[in-house]
């Protein structure tokens, strides 16, 4: 790997904890890089892990590693056989996140377990360079489970990267099993990279907290996708359960409800949920729990002024839905809003609405998804509770 010398500027940056550069933060001596190039930055005293692309058409242009020289395998594997082991005496037994991105040391890299598969997601040129290798490692520390790429076009395309053919049958199933649950789909109807993982410590407090509570009998689960929600509600005593998504999902959201024992009344609704709320509204349909868990409203910064008055379009509907006495869950996994904004939101149109509410529980991301601090980009879930008179 050649080696890359900068000023002390930069190398105090990355002292200081920065970790990717974008093009207007580099000098412009700085070289010129091929796609997912790995080398060494070096100052006087230190030297630094990195790698590049000057093909990036969003995102940084460098990433540095870590302090000291290695080559991609060593590090690679070093840094891969330590986020398994960080997460090995969690959730035993069950599904989990492996790695997670810039959080373990591997920008740009996701994987994820499920009961049979596991599924990779590389989203940078610099560790795409090696995805043969990652998949080897992966598949040595985890011999009984069989290991599928899955590109995600957007992101690639934002490395100039290649999209490969899938590696699946569409109509083979994946089984993920989640807090004793059981979700079955086929690899044609994944979203994102298969489950959402990150809300599992949250819907798990959702649960108790429902089973200690009487005004229950009605849920709705609103973006359900799997319906893991509404299952969870289910578990802890809920008796008539819709469960609303836009995806085709509904005979497998059924078959999953089949598992919990009881006799319940189940519904799944294909539509638009904003349509669904509008046409609830008018037929003054109400529920005692309703779980508002949408996918993430803005993907940048500067949609962030959309993503805030979506938000309020919804729980200004969702309020008008509600019970007395009932239970709001509101969920986001729309990064760039933190937890005081997005709480303010629902403040606000419960005010609006004439609806008094208190706030029982506030959660973030579950355990297999770390982060450094409040303030960590990887910082990105956030869940309320709320009982609303």
């Amino acid at each position: 790997m050649r080696e890359v010398s900068v000023d002390a500027h930069i190398i105090a940056k990355i002292n200081n904890g920065k970790s990717f550069f974008y093009q207007n933060e580099l000098p412009q001596s700085f070289p010129s890089l091929s796609p997912g190039e790995w080398f060494i930055i070096k100052s006087d005293t230190q030297s630094f892990t990195a790698f590049g692309n000057d093909f990036v058409k969003a995102g940084p242009k460098v990433y540095v590693l870590c302090e000291g020289s290695y080559q991609p395998h060593d590090y690679l594997n070093q840094r891969l056989v330590k986020a398994f082991q960080k997460r090995s005496h969690l959730y035993q037994h069950e599904g989990k996140r492996l790695v997670f991105g810039q959080n373990d040391d591997l920008p740009g890299l996701i994987i994820d377990l499920y009961k049979k598969f596991i599924i990779i997601q590389i989203n940078n040129a610099g560790l795409d360079q090696h995805r043969n290798l990652i998949k080897e490692i992966t598949i040595e520390n985890f011999k009984n489970h069989k290991a599928f790429f899955l590109d995600n076009p957007k992101y690639r395309e934002d490395e100039s990267l290649p999209v490969f053919e899938k590696e699946w049958n569409d109509e083979e199933i994946i089984e993920i099993n989640d807090s004793q649950i059981i979700y079955k789909l086929p690899f044609s109807k994944l979203q994102k990279i298969g489950f959402y993982y990150d809300h599992r410590d949250n819907r798990n407090k959702f649960e108790r907290y429902l089973h200690n509570i009487q005004n229950k009998d009605k849920a709705l689960d609103l973006f359900c996708y799997l319906g893991a929600w509404g299952l969870h509600a289910m578990r802890a005593g809920s008796k008539e359960i819709t469960f609303v998504d836009q995806a085709a999902l509904e005979s497998e959201v059924v078959e999953n409800t089949k598992q919990i024992e009881g006799k319940f009344n189940i519904e799944f609704k294909r539509e638009d949920v904003f349509k669904f709320l509008d046409n609830s509204i008018k037929e003054n349909k109400k529920w005692d729990v309703i779980v508002c868990d949408p996918p993430a409203f803005c993907k940048t910064i500067k949609q962030k002024p959309q993503a805030i008055s979506g938000y309020k379009k919804l729980f200004n509907k969702v309020f008008k839905l509600l019970l007395p006495n009932s239970t709001l869950v509101a969920a986001s996994c729309t990064k760039y809003l933190s937890l005081d904004e997005f709480t303010k939101i629902v403040e606000m149109q419960a005010k609006e609405n004439g609806r008094k509410i208190t706030l029982k529980d506030i959660g973030m991301q579950a355990q297999d998804h770390p982060v450094s601090s409040l303030s960590d980009s990887g910082n990105y879930i956030k869940y309320a509770l709320y009982g609303v008179e």
